[in-house]
């Protein structure tokens, strides 16, 4: 899964990309710059990957990007931001979620 809310200017065209966004062509690169991470020698973990990867965007278009996006593999979810000061905030609503299927399931409370 990706998701992209910002833009990169310029982005070259991709062979893989079907469309023409600069998600569609960031996406691609990124994956290319994953794969590659993931092929020098050592064995490589997916957040390092992704984190190389990110950089080699910013290496390649400059830093007058605005780059937001949500990756996951269907195991971990990778969330960036590129607003400098700013935290990224995760909420966690597990007691709303729990309190409901209780609503909804009685017997579940027992």
């Amino acid at each position: 899964m990706f998701a992209h809310n910002g833009w990169v200017s310029n982005v070259r065209d991709h062979p893989d990309a079907l469309g023409d966004t600069d998600s569609e062509r960031i996406f691609h690169h990124i994956m290319d710059e994953v794969s590659n991470y993931q092929q020098i020698g050592k064995i490589r973990g997916s957040i390092p990957a992704l984190n190389k990867a990110i950089a080699s965007v910013f290496e390649e278009y400059g830093s007058g990007i605005n780059l937001n996006l949500l990756i996951s593999d269907g195991s971990i979810l990778y969330a960036y931001h590129h607003y400098p000061g700013k935290p990224l905030y995760m909420l966690r609503r597990e007691e709303v979620l729990r309190r409901r299927h209780l609503a909804v399931n009685p017997a579940a409370q027992r």
